[in-house]
């Protein structure tokens, strides 16, 4: 009776033992899957910030040595080669902030592709997202800040010269011509910056927020293999 026992024992301890190294199989390879699925994403999100990085060159070069402009003549007349000049010179420095999100992503797939453990993926997948969504805003709020100024100016500009051209207001004063002026710098100013917020938000919250979810669902699958 105690041989049987003992038997029975010795059984439950072999299927104890084979259990546990299949549960680390099994733990092992979905950490592997998921190590791919990161890495893929991250090289995605490099791929498009290298693609409009080109972009950014290819129109740099272009304005460069065609000695054109972004904009036709017309425009310029009415928006004022100042401001023209200003924007394109923004445009141009905008490439540098692509070197940086260029940069910051090559560094955390280095990082990310050579993990070896649950937790410094983890980590390193944390400190990715952050550091994107970091440079992303940072990006978007000094692209806000710079161009509100110059809408404003571009928006000064035409009211005032269509107000003088307008034969029901061109005997207003200076005083009052500078008013209108100022009204309608703010007005176009807000709208502009607002439009072009939007488009930035939707822009970088569809192409790289897509990646930036895929990877903090990477992460919660990681934490629920570790515990």
């Amino acid at each position: 009776m105690e041989d049987n026992n003992k038997d029975k024992i010795d059984e439950l301890k072999m299927l104890w033992h084979s259990q546990k190294d299949y549960i680390n199989y099994d733990s092992e390879k979905i950490f592997r899957m998921i190590h791919r699925k990161s890495i893929n994403s991250v090289q995605w999100l490099f791929i498009i910030s290298l693609i409009e990085l080109l972009i950014g060159l290819f129109i740099t070069l272009w304005s460069l040595f065609s000695g054109k402009h972004y904009y036709s003549s017309s425009v310029m007349e009415v928006m004022g080669e100042e401001n023209i000049s200003r924007i394109e010179t923004f445009s141009n420095t905008g490439i540098v902030f692509s070197f940086v999100l260029m940069g910051i992503i090559y560094y955390f797939y280095r990082k990310i592709s050579t993990q070896s453990s649950i937790n410094t993926l983890i980590n390193s997948i944390i400190r990715f997202r952050k550091a994107v969504v970091i440079c992303l805003i940072a990006i978007v709020l000094i692209l806000l800040i710079f161009m509100f100024p110059i809408y404003f100016e571009i928006g000064k500009n035409i009211a005032i010269q269509n107000s003088i051209s307008n034969s029901a207001t061109s005997n207003l004063s200076p005083e009052e011509l500078q008013k209108v002026g100022r009204t309608a710098g703010w007005f176009m100013a807000v709208i502009s910056v607002s439009i072009i917020g939007i488009f930035f938000f939707a822009y970088y919250y569809l192409i790289y927020g897509f990646f930036l979810r895929r990877l903090t669902k990477n992460q919660r699958e990681l934490k629920e293999i570790r515990d």
